[in-house]
């Protein structure tokens, strides 16, 4: 059957990778591994990727002026336009390698329609291997780097992060000091934030994500154990530092009653996802995240908790099942190149230690946690332990018919510890916030502290 070229020409697939250019910059760096403007069928889009290099080589934004700037005579509106309305992809390698393929399918009929030009010599053989092996090896083009290359890649990062004046290489957490150890939250980064139950990792995930929406970032929070509503009034109280028992007894006077109601509009205008399903595995997890995508940007991904998803594998030991998990988690993460929080549970013999402080051996489960992490965090709230304690003597006073009296007095501020036991691109250290209990929140101390370890 006699192959035509038009079937290797698909210039909407060629209109939405040029698409997702503008819509991010970053985009076309990961491109230009991948392709060049000769991978282009249609003129107009050869001139338009040329175009963008320029923006990008002489630092200028990637929109309309400029890009009418380099075309000029060759200068197209109306496909312009057309490209612009295009809806932002997700997984863009996937439509980079199809667009290569393409390409180099249309290269391979040049080179069968020259054939009867190369029988014409004696080294026909080397010169149709020559062709063939050059297409063939451009096939896996992106994977295997010189280190010029890469060099090249990494002066023009450092560049763009200069521009920005931001000493933040990824989403804020909204924590200055833990801003200073971590340098923001990265895009393909697996970040696990651990601790014993009651510490308030929850609470902590979602101070982490207030940051990022209220700079209009897109945040997806998987809750396998807590329903929506709950996670929303936990956030409306951070928000307004109204107590979360007065919110769920319905008993807050107007002046409250306002707030908690300004603050659960504001929260309904920003572009957070809430999935409650209580059942996640990989599969539905990247699923759900590319569906997102095809609507909106996804920034940012917390899942609480890793213990609570479901394995795709037949494996019957708990621990090969986390550490499926946890590697699947940090091939998405790098997949969608945004940042995965996973929140996990700490072993229960931490609290055999006296010092109860977590360590990353103290991690549940499995060890490929640590392995597969580009960070793990801990929360240590001291206090919880120093009230368990209290606790305990009560009831053994009782137990012994004995009265029981103490000077412990729990603070309503208690001081809080999140512990940065590994970080990948970054120093390790432990930064101290206030815990707020009556609203449910961490807070910046007014006057930061840090203590750095390495």
């Amino acid at each position: 059957m006699k192959t035509n070229s038009n079937e290797f020409i698909d210039l909407e697939l060629e209109k939405s990778i040029l698409s997702s250019f503008f819509y991010n910059e970053d985009n076309f760096i990961i491109a230009q591994d991948y392709l060049s403007f000769k991978d282009f069928y249609d003129p107009f889009h050869k001139n338009i990727f040329k175009a963008i290099e320029s923006c990008i080589s002489n630092a200028e934004p990637i929109d309309q002026i400029f890009i009418k700037k380099y075309i000029k005579n060759d200068y197209n509106e109306d496909i312009l336009i057309d490209i612009l309305s295009k809806n932002p992809i997700s997984n863009l390698k996937a439509y980079l390698k199809e667009l290569r393929i393409l390409s180099i399918k249309r290269e391979f009929l040049k080179i069968s329609s020259n054939i009867a030009i190369y029988l014409e010599n004696d080294d026909f053989i080397d010169k149709i291997n020559s062709e063939i092996y050059k297409l063939s090896s451009d096939l896996t083009s992106g994977m295997m780097k010189h280190s010029k290359d890469v060099v090249k890649d990494l002066l023009l990062k450092y560049k763009n992060q200069k521009e920005l004046g931001s000493e933040l290489l990824g989403l804020d957490s909204g924590f200055y000091e833990l801003n200073n150890i971590t340098k923001g939250f990265k895009p393909g980064e697996l970040i696990i934030l651990a601790a014993r139950p009651g510490m308030g990792k929850t609470t902590f995930s979602l101070n982490l994500i207030q940051a990022p929406l209220k700079k209009d970032k897109c945040v997806v929070f998987f809750s396998l154990e807590m329903p929506a509503t709950d996670l929303i009034n936990k956030l409306a109280c951070s928000i307004t530092s109204i107590s979360l028992s007065k919110v769920t007894s319905a008993i807050l006077d107007d002046d409250e009653a306002t707030r908690f109601g300004d603050a659960l509009n504001l929260i309904s205008t920003q572009k957070l996802f809430i999935y409650d399903g209580g059942y996640l595995n990989i599969n539905q997890l990247r699923l759900e995240l590319k569906k997102l995508n095809q609507q909106t940007k996804v920034d940012l991904c917390v899942i609480d908790y890793i213990g609570l998803m479901t394995s795709t594998g037949a494996y019957k030991e708990r621990h090969l099942q986390i550490s499926e998990l946890s590697r699947g988690l940090k091939l998405l993460a790098r997949e969608l190149n945004i940042p995965i929080i996973a929140l996990a549970q700490l072993n229960r013999s931490l609290e055999a230690r006296h010092d109860k402080r977590p360590m990353l051996s103290d991690l549940r489960e499995s060890g490929s946690i640590e392995q597969d992490a580009d960070m793990v965090m801990f929360v240590y709230r001291d206090e919880v332990y120093k009230i368990a304690k209290e606790n305990e003597k009560k009831a053994q006073a009782d137990s012994e018919g004995k009265e029981y009296s103490s000077d412990f007095i729990p603070s309503e501020i208690e001081e809080a510890e999140i512990i940065v036991g590994k970080n990948r691109n970054g120093p390790l250290g432990k930064i101290f916030l206030d815990f707020d209990k009556k609203a449910s929140r961490f807070l910046n101390k007014e006057i930061e502290e840090i203590e750095f370890s390495g």
